[in-house]
């Protein structure tokens, strides 16, 4: 976890959608309540400069929360910027103006990629993806392509929409976006989902992986572990650090000593414990892995 080639951060826990999947909607319907957190702009950029992890490529998502939501998203953008990292922004896109994401277009560069998570069309983007708002998406992605940043549409197929993957693909090149991404979900362990489960060949593989390792049938597994290589170092919006997003996530952040021992970026110089560091050897052994490392990082 030092010099990571990228870094997975989620500035804030607030979103304006109610998605069934989210790890967030799960924590609110289970304890009633909803815990506000933003990250503190000022603790992450002297942390970055202090142990010198400048020039990163920084991955803007979360979670829990959609990161333009945070308060200061305009500032946090020019502070990461100010130190040269490339952004690839994940969004739904909705709740802003298009004057907020021409300041958005004005502060990146060329290097940096806005990633909207839209998946369907018009009539069905907001079966999923609850309260989102598709004119102020529209607006959004238009901005955006009218500036030098590239784009990109993440399509996650669900059974609702996955007649509308080739409509969704002419829309995205009518709307002059750079890239159509179609996003398979391994996320359907959980019975509340299956009204959203589209056919078998639109379901990516680590979801029978999964359920194989969750019912004891498999035994063995290779372990290439994301943090093995530097990747996607998670830092999530109170600022604690974690190997992985998925390590984080309200099932399994309780569970390890990454949880149970934060390390959060007000304390400037990153420093390992012993335990921290057994913990990461760990994940890169079948035998030793944790259950969470097993079902996202073995093949």
């Amino acid at each position: 976890m030092h010099n990571p080639i990228s870094w997975h951060i989620e500035p804030t826990s607030r979103c304006t959608l109610e998605c069934p999947g989210c790890d967030r909607t799960w924590f609110k319907n289970t304890f009633k309540f909803q815990p506000i957190q933003d990250i503190n702009i000022d603790y992450l950029v002297n942390f970055f400069a202090e142990n010198n992890f400048v020039k990163s490529t920084i991955n803007l998502c979360g979670n829990n929360g959609d990161a333009i939501y945070h308060p200061q998203f305009i500032n946090l953008l020019e502070k990461l910027k100010s130190q040269q990292h490339t952004i690839h922004l994940n969004t739904n896109g909705s709740a802003k103006t298009e004057k907020f994401w021409q300041e958005v277009c004005d502060i990146l560069d060329s290097n940096d990629t806005v990633i909207f998570a839209i998946d369907g069309l018009e009539d069905t983007n907001h079966l999923y993806r609850k309260n989102s708002n598709w004119q102020q998406i529209m607006t959004a992605v238009r901005t955006v392509t009218n500036s030098n940043l590239k784009s990109v549409w993440k399509f996650i197929v669900f059974k609702h929409n996955q007649h509308q993957i080739g409509e969704a693909k002419l829309l995205s090149k009518q709307l002059k976006m750079n890239k159509f991404l179609l996003k398979k979900s391994f996320r359907w362990m959980d019975e509340s989902h299956e009204d959203f489960m589209p056919d078998q060949k639109y379901i990516d593989e680590t979801y029978f992986a999964q359920k194989q390792i969750i019912e004891g049938q498999k035994t063995q597994g290779e372990m290439m572990p994301y943090c093995k290589s530097n990747q996607d170092i998670f830092i999530d919006s109170q600022g604690d650090i974690y190997p992985c997003c998925e390590s984080a996530t309200h099932r399994f952040k309780k569970k390890h000593v990454f949880g149970k021992q934060n390390i959060n970026i007000s304390q400037g110089k990153l420093i390992l414990s012993q335990s921290h560091k057994n913990f990461l050897k760990s994940t890169q052994e079948w035998e030793t892995a944790p259950l969470v490392c097993r079902l996202h990082c073995s093949k």
